[in-house]
């Protein structure tokens, strides 16, 4: 029986991601006597990759060599509902790569798949998820938009891919545009999309002719840019080193930057909700920042979770944050200066973000694909349409 150790990266190293698999001999010669010697006979050696791969982040896993299932496969077992909770899954699908975002766009969840692309599910009965379609990247599919019959998906290094979904069952590529960085994270407002491009920081196209973005602009972020909201007038950007950064877009030729605050972590995805920002801050969980006054943002409160922070989605006075490995925190944040945690569900993957439809919450659960949650609070009430998309 062969040993492999299997190394997959994607973090920032100045203006490198890499998401790459090399054999390591010294190490998989420690790990096959660590394993042999001290590990009972039923553990799940899958279980030593305790790292969630979100960025900023190493995964190490060992596995064994032999055939793989790559094929997706629906989640159709409902689990038992518990009246005393506020979360139930009821369906999912396990696409065949690693889930990294969802968008809802009518009856069909895109999710970005990393390096699987993207996958089209009806999500018209969702505890019956159906796969219709898939496009597999050049690169790593971090992020989708949809703008009416297009897709965009940032796709690490492969830039901006375009692909046509009218037909969602064949997806078909309209092209590309190369960002010279690396394509995190998107935000559409009207018929501009603005692209969270790493190191490049900031970049504002015109979406005037779909299947030909046009640049208008970028902003030097001055740092790591992954996670990006729009609300009006301003652009929220998550940057690893300057916390987060408000630009104003009022003019998309030139934007121009208005105010920063700085959190205590990494910050990675962002919700706006009202006048405050929630952020998924990794290591330190969730924080909230009054942009009241856009020109002067102020970290106002927040709290930790016991894993990292990767994505988040309001809801009815609600905060809903993908920790990763520790699956779904619900918290209450009718205080938005002290989110108070009212119930955690761990997923059977690492959720990476979330976000809410009616009833029902949709988490990109990572090598376990799409997971599918009924909402309802004690009193049976069902959540509010959310105001954000993580």
């Amino acid at each position: 029986m062969m040993i492999y150790f299997k190394e997959s990266e994607c973090q920032y190293k100045g203006e490198d991601i890499m998401c790459r698999k090399r054999p390591l001999l010294f190490i998989t010669l420690f790990l096959f006597i660590m394993f042999f010697s001290i590990a009972p006979k039923d553990s799940n050696i899958s279980s030593m990759a305790s790292r969630c791969p979100c960025p900023f982040r190493i995964l190490s896993e060992v596995f064994f060599a032999g055939p793989t299932i790559s094929e997706a496969v629906p989640l159709q077992t409902p689990q038992v509902r518990d009246e005393n909770t506020r979360m139930h899954r009821v369906g999912g699908y396990d696409t065949p790569g690693d889930a990294r975002l969802v968008r809802i766009e009518g009856n069909y969840a895109y999710v970005a798949d990393g390096d699987s692309g993207i996958q089209i599910i009806d999500v018209t009965d969702p505890t019956s998820a159906k796969l219709v379609g898939s496009f597999n990247t050049p690169g790593y599919a971090c992020d989708v938009v949809i703008y009416g019959s297009v897709a965009y998906v940032a796709d690490c290094g492969g830039g901006i891919q375009i692909i046509d979904i009218k037909d969602p069952a064949h997806p078909t590529s309209l092209g590309r545009y190369d960002t010279k960085g690396y394509a995190c994270g998107l935000a559409l407002n009207k018929d501009i999309l603005y692209v969270a491009d790493s190191q490049r920081g900031l970049l504002v196209m015109d979406l005037g002719d779909p299947l030909d973005p046009f640049l208008l602009a970028e902003y030097d972020a001055q740092g790591s840019t992954c996670g990006i909201a729009v609300r009006e007038n301003c652009v929220y950007l998550a940057n690893k080193e300057k916390g987060i950064q408000v630009i104003d877009v009022s003019k998309p030729e030139n934007p121009w930057p208005m105010g920063t605050a700085k959190t205590p972590g990494s910050p990675h995805k962002i919700a706006i909700d009202g006048s405050h920002a929630y952020v998924a801050d990794m290591e330190t969980g969730i924080q909230v920042i009054d942009i009241s006054k856009p020109g002067n943002p102020r970290l106002i409160g927040g709290t930790d979770t016991p894993g990292e922070s990767c994505g988040v989605s309001i809801s009815g006075g609600l905060a809903y944050v993908a920790d990763c490995a520790s699956g779904i925190q619900l918290f209450d944040i009718r205080d938005p200066g002290h989110p108070r945690l009212l119930e955690s569900y761990d997923t059977p993957g690492n959720a990476r973000s979330i976000v809410i439809r009616g009833r029902y919450a949709y988490v990109a659960d990572g090598e376990m694909g799409l997971h599918i949650l009924e909402l309802t609070d004690l009193t049976g009430t069902k959540p509010s349409t959310p105001s954000d998309i993580p």
